[in-house]
């Protein structure tokens, strides 16, 4: 969980996600994670897009995790 302190600058921008940054730093299980930053990408998509381009983009996430 070496990425907790960064959730910040990963996600600068983004319009009310103190709610999501709180969540991410106390979680312990690497899986509860990855499945809280698919929550945080399907919300930011829906409200934006994909708009790779606007300052408020969300970068798709690339990972295998076992759910």
């Amino acid at each position: 969980m070496e990425t907790r302190k960064h959730y910040t600058n990963y996600f600068r921008g983004l319009s009310h996600f103190k709610p999501y940054r709180t969540r991410l730093v106390t979680l312990e299980d690497p899986n509860d994670v990855l499945l809280t930053l698919d929550e945080i990408e399907s919300e930011y998509i829906a409200k934006y897009g994909n708009d790779q381009d606007g300052p408020q983009s969300v970068s798709t996430l690339t990972y295998k995790t076992e759910r």
